[in-house]
C-alpha cells in the first residue's frame, strides 16, 4: 500500500502537469495577391499550443494592396486600387465582428496609384497611406467609430538615386507614426531618405522637418520597426540588403543615424530584396526576410541598440515578403508569395532562435495579422 503523503504528493504532481493551461486560439487574417480569382483577405485560427492552423476561409474577394488592424483589434483596414489611373486607389474600413469576421463600414478614394502601406496614428485617429508609384502620402482621418472621414493631407515627394532602375525617382514604400504620435516618417526606397513630417492633429497637416534623414547612397529603406522602448527604430534597406539603427529625438524629432548590419550571408552575390522587418515582444530580438536568397536574418539587440548575429534561415519557400510574430513571441509565420505557401517557425524568445515546422499551401500569401 502507497503511504497517504506520497499517494497524495504523486496526486498533486499528475494534477499540475495534467491540467496545464492552454491558450485559446488566435484569429490570423491573411491577405492574397493571387492573379486566378483567389485574391482577397482571408481568415484563419492559430492553435499556438501546437502551431496547427484553421484552413483559411476567404472574407473579401477583392485584391488588398495592403491591410492593418487598429491597435484595439476591432477594426481593419485596407487598400485598393484599380486599373492603371493615378487617382483610383482607396481605403477601406471595417468593423471586426465577435466571430472575427468583417462588416464594411465605409470607404475614402484618394489620389494615388498603388498604395503599399498603412499606419494608423497610436490614438487611433488618423490613417497614413504610402502610395510607391506616384509618388505620394495621404493622411486620412479616422472617425470615433472606426469609419473613415476624408483626407486631411498630401505629401508629394521627389528625388532619386544611384540605383538606374530601382531608383530612378521617388518610391514612398512606407509609412510610419512616431510612438508618441507627434512625427511620421516615409521610407523612400527610390531617393534614400527617410522622409520626416511633425504632425498636428489639430489640423491634421505633416510638416515637413528642416533637417533632411539620409540614408546610405543605394540603400533602399523600405520599412522600418520602433523599438518597445521608443527611443529608436530599424530600418530594413531592400537594395542592399541591412538594417540600420536610427536614435530618435522626442523632442525635434529628428532621427540620428547608427550602424548598419548586413542581412543577407557574405557570399550573396545576386540581387536582393530585403523586404520585412520585425521586432520580437520582449524587445530583445529582430528579424529581417530577404527576397532573392530567401532567407530570414535574426539577430540580437543589445540595451545600447547595437546588433549581434544569431542566425540565417530558410524562408521555407520562395520570395518571404511579410512575416509576423505570434503575441505569444513563440511563434513566426512566413508569407511566401512566389511558393504559394506559409512557413510556421517555432521561436524560442530566450535565445531568438526559429526552426522549421511546417508549411501550408496558400495563394501568393501577402500581408499577415494576429489579432
Amino acid at each position: 500500500m502507497i503511504p497517504l503523503p506520497q499517494l497524495f504528493f504523486s496526486f498533486f504532481i499528475y494534477i499540475s502537469f495534467s491540467s496545464a493551461p492552454t491558450m485559446p486560439a488566435t484569429p490570423l487574417y491573411i491577405a492574397s495577391a493571387d492573379n486566378e480569382g483567389q485574391a482577397g483577405i482571408y481568415l484563419a485560427h492559430f492553435d499556438p499550443n501546437d502551431g496547427s492552423l484553421s484552413t483559411p476561409s476567404k472574407l473579401i474577394g477583392e485584391r488588398p494592396f495592403f491591410f492593418k488592424l487598429s491597435a484595439n483589434g476591432e477594426h481593419l483596414y485596407l487598400t485598393t486600387h484599380q486599373g492603371q489611373s493615378d487617382n483610383a486607389a482607396a481605403l477601406h474600413s471595417y468593423r471586426i465582428e465577435p466571430d472575427n469576421t468583417l462588416a464594411p463600414l465605409n470607404s475614402v478614394p484618394f489620389p494615388g496609384r498603388i498604395p503599399l502601406h498603412i499606419d494608423l496614428h497610436p490614438e487611433g485617429t488618423h490613417a497614413l497611406v504610402a502610395n510607391y508609384l506616384t509618388p505620394t502620402v495621404v493622411s486620412i482621418a479616422i472617425r470615433e467609430d472606426g469609419s473613415l472621414s476624408q483626407v486631411t493631407d498630401e505629401v508629394t515627394l521627389t528625388g532619386s538615386s544611384i540605383h538606374p532602375k530601382r531608383q530612378d525617382h521617388s518610391y514612398p514604400h512606407s509609412s510610419f507614426f512616431s510612438p508618441d504620435g507627434k512625427y511620421a516618417y516615409v521610407c523612400d526606397r527610390g531617393t534614400d531618405r527617410l522622409g520626416s513630417y511633425a504632425f498636428d492633429p489639430s489640423n491634421d497637416t505633416l510638416t515637413p522637418l528642416t533637417r533632411p534623414i539620409v540614408a546610405r547612397p543605394g540603400a533602399g529603406p523600405r520599412h522600418l520597426a520602433w523599438h518597445p522602448d521608443g527611443t529608436g527604430l530599424f530600418v530594413i534597406n531592400e537594395i542592399n540588403g541591412s538594417l540600420t539603427h536610427y536614435a530618435y529625438d522626442t523632442a525635434t524629432g529628428y532621427l540620428s543615424e547608427g550602424n548598419t548590419y548586413p542581412t543577407t550571408a557574405p557570399d550573396q552575390t545576386a540581387e536582393n530584396f530585403s523586404a520585412e522587418v520585425r521586432i520580437h515582444p520582449n524587445g530583445k530580438f529582430i528579424y529581417a526576410s530577404n527576397r532573392g536568397p530567401d532567407t530570414l536574418a535574426v539577430f540580437k539587440i543589445a540595451d545600447d541598440h547595437s546588433l549581434t548575429l544569431v542566425q540565417r534561415i530558410s524562408s521555407g519557400g520562395q520570395h518571404p515578403r511579410y512575416f509576423e510574430i505570434h503575441p505569444s513571441g513563440e511563434w513566426l509565420i512566413v508569407s511566401n508569395k512566389n511558393s504559394d505557401n506559409l512557413t510556421l517557425f517555432s521561436l524560442d524568445p530566450a535565445t531568438g532562435q526559429l526552426t522549421a515546422k511546417s508549411n501550408t499551401p496558400f495563394p501568393a500569401p501577402t500581408g499577415l495579422a494576429f489579432r
